[in-house]
């Protein structure tokens, strides 16, 4: 018999069958079609990176997909309820069809990709079903920056080196890596269980959920050829592994001219500007923060008894 949508939920939650599994019921017996949707979560402090939205507008076209944001929280607080999110939007399927596989991607706020990136995980995943979590390489907001994933857990030095111990394209097996830009199954993201990225131990809540995956028997590996861009949003210099700096003009990428350059990124003076009482405003910040480093030196200085 069909339960009414005002009657307790058959599950015993004491709920409202409407407000409880109604969605998910409904979930199941949409039409299933040949075709992949994704969920794209995406933790940010309150503002996307101008080429990190450009990125997204233009790269995932073709695809169906949901969105799950959430800004200006802690980020172990972000990554959890956005976990919960995804297989809660999963559940309720507000596609009008039943994908063929659901994939969780995982975006950065300050991150950018090539287009064509996302089908290339997605076919990937597709083809080797035996790999469970897919990372895409990059490094931090530093010149020449190493990569962020690693063989060995416990050893920083295991990150790949190109040219060295892998080709550059090479799908890699790893046991750590930086939750920049990543590519997941929906039974990945299951099978490491509820609020994945609260520490147990003193490292990053990225890493904790790479341990935890290992512990879940899952298969994390790093696409060497899938470049992706670490964003300093003040000025738009792009950071990839292994490289000087880049500017992002738009949604491309150029070298940097020497006229911006400096060994350490873009010019101070090529900084984007925001206005004049914006501008005011950050100065004075700046110059408060340049005076309470000074109180600080001073004091450890006393501390110190070399005053």
């Amino acid at each position: 018999m069909q339960t009414s949508r005002n009657a307790p939920c058959p599950c015993g939650s004491g709920r409202k069958y409407k407000v409880c599994c109604l969605a998910k019921d409904e979930a199941q017996h949409k039409p299933r079609i040949d075709k992949d949707a994704l969920i794209v979560c995406m933790p940010t402090r309150g503002q996307i990176t101008y080429e990190t939205e450009l990125a997204l507008r233009e790269t995932l076209r073709g695809f169906d997909a949901l969105f799950c944001t959430i800004g200006r929280k802690p980020v172990v607080e972000a990554r959890n309820w956005l976990a919960r999110s995804a297989l809660s939007a999963i559940d309720a399927n507000p596609l009008a069809f039943t994908p063929r596989e659901w994939f969780i991607l995982w975006i950065d706020d300050d991150a950018w990709w090539q287009q064509g990136t996302v089908q290339i995980l997605v076919d990937g995943l597709r083809k080797d079903r035996a790999t469970d979590v897919v990372f895409g390489l990059f490094g931090n907001r530093t010149p020449y920056a190493g990569p962020a994933a690693f063989r060995n857990a416990n050893d920083l030095q295991s990150f790949p080196k190109m040219g060295v111990d892998c080709r550059q394209g090479d799908l890699i097996p790893i046991e750590r890596a930086g939750f920049h830009f990543v590519l997941m199954r929906e039974s990945a993201l299951r099978r490491v269980g509820p609020d994945p990225f609260t520490p147990r131990r003193a490292h990053g809540e990225d890493f904790e959920f790479c341990e935890r995956a290992v512990e879940a028997g899952l298969s994390l590996k790093v696409a060497t050829g899938v470049p992706i861009a670490h964003l300093d949003p003040r000025d738009g210099t792009a950071y990839f592994v292994g490289m000087a700096p880049m500017m992002m003009d738009g949604n491309v990428v150029r070298a940097m001219s020497l006229t911006h350059a400096t060994p350490q990124g873009v010019k101070e003076a090529e900084l984007r500007e925001y206005g004049e009482q914006i501008g005011d405003a950050a100065a004075r910040e700046r110059e408060a923060l340049s005076e309470i480093e000074s109180e600080m030196q001073q004091r450890r200085k006393v501390a110190e008894g070399a005053v």
